[in-house]
């Protein structure tokens, strides 16, 4: 089972709240009790500053081609590098990382926490997860297991996934394969 995070030299583009995640890895561990901000969260992750932009691919001299394509570029988060994630056509929109985290960032006034943020996919995709309180009790024959409610919050940086929020009862700490 592979996790998919985002590493280079040794480190990851991850960070967790909590007890850590089956693979190990986090770039910081916050404790379970610990409020975690918004910035702090982006930052832990190595999600901040990536300054995705747009450059337009140039076609040679010559040549045809009536559909204007467009490299996704950041800045590499481990050595400030200029990446390219992907090529992607005109109607692709950029959202930055820190867009995608505002939206989460609305929720903590009324009791959520963050939990985890990351890279995967080589910065293709990223994601943060928030715990909502709210636990949900399922009392079956006094068995009484507790349910804790995340929400999701991703985007990718190559057109495959569009801004997306989910509920779940899954601690997202990566994508297995």
């Amino acid at each position: 089972m592979a996790h998919a995070l985002e590493m280079q030299d040794g480190e990851v583009a991850f960070a967790l709240r909590g007890k850590p995640a089956w693979h190990g890895l986090a770039n910081v561990l916050f404790d379970e009790n610990e409020h975690v901000n918004t910035t702090t969260m982006l930052d832990s992750a190595k999600l901040s500053n990536w300054d995705i932009q747009l450059q337009e691919i140039e076609i040679p001299t010559g040549y045809r081609y009536d559909n204007t394509n467009y490299f996704v570029t950041r800045n590499n988060p481990f050595d400030n590098g200029k990446d390219i994630l992907a090529v992607v056509g005109k109607r692709y929109q950029i959202v930055q990382n820190e867009t995608l985290f505002e939206f989460g960032d609305n929720l903590l006034d009324g009791g959520a926490s963050w939990e985890s943020a990351g890279s995967i996919k080589g910065g293709r995709v990223v994601f943060g997860s928030l715990v909502i309180p709210k636990e949900i009790v399922l009392d079956k024959q006094g068995a009484n297991d507790k349910t804790t409610t995340y929400l999701l919050v991703h985007t990718s940086h190559d057109g495959s996934v569009s801004v997306q929020a989910s509920v779940t009862p899954v601690r997202v700490v990566c994508q297995t394969l």
